[in-house]
């Protein structure tokens, strides 16, 4: 069958699996829908199947990072920087928060204020029995 017996404008030939976000494989074509909505209504934020913790983006960064974390239920959150001696810096997060994905900024500053130098850290995430930790790379 070729592709323009499928009927569908947005169809073509696969060269194998492939996996989009919105692009679906059906057989040996690759199809991709969009997603209509009504006018003036937003759709539901979905909810993570899972608590997470995101690599921070940029890394290595300067001057600031952005931390993303997930959480699948409501739970208080404790997201703490460690330096690499595992002294704590700097309380990102400490408070109760809604299930949902969230992120934080980081500026690179110590918990005092105080600029931190160059090096590695480490950005760790307690949630309910949940916990994470993901190294970072700080160059000034």
């Amino acid at each position: 069958m070729h592709y323009s017996e499928t009927k569908h404008p947005f169809c073509w030939p696969s060269q194998g699996l492939v996996k989009f976000d919105g692009i679906t494989v059906q057989g040996q074509f690759i199809c991709a829908f969009k997603q209509e909505q009504e006018q003036g209504t937003l759709p539901a934020p979905a909810i993570p199947h899972k608590f997470s913790l995101d690599q921070n983006y940029p890394n290595p960064f300067n001057p600031e990072t952005t931390i993303k974390y997930s959480l699948d239920e409501q739970e208080h959150v404790f997201l703490v920087v460690y330096n690499a001696l595992g002294e704590q810096v700097a309380v990102l997060v400490d408070t109760q928060q809604q299930a949902g994905s969230h992120s934080v900024i980081w500026n690179g500053t110590a918990a005092n204020h105080g600029n931190l130098s160059s090096g590695i850290y480490f950005c760790k995430i307690f949630a309910g029995s949940f916990t994470r930790m993901k190294k970072m790379i700080y160059m000034r």
